[in-house]
């Protein structure tokens, strides 16, 4: 490991019996929460927990349109890092 500690803890757990096994199941965890989150987007799941009474029915939409994007981009980057770790 460099004295400089930009070994980091990946560099740790590899080292360790098993390792690579953690990383890959840490990896695999990481794009499992990426893919749940697309399918939340997908479904419109988070539109439940969002307290949108009275307001109009564009602002609504906007509002569901701009939480639907913002997970669907979550679950992107999720899944992305899960893939390339």
């Amino acid at each position: 490991e460099a004295s400089d500690g930009s070994g980091g803890l990946l560099a740790t757990v590899m080292g360790w019996p098993g390792g690579r096994w953690l990383v890959v199941l840490g990896a695999l965890g990481v794009s499992a929460y990426g893919l749940r989150q697309l399918w939340r987007a997908a479904r419109g799941d988070l539109i439940k927990r969002l307290a949108l009474d009275g307001l109009a029915a564009r602002a609504r939409r906007q509002i569901e349109l701009g939480a639907r994007a913002g997970t669907a981009a979550r679950g992107v980057v999720f899944t992305l890092a899960g893939v390339l770790a």
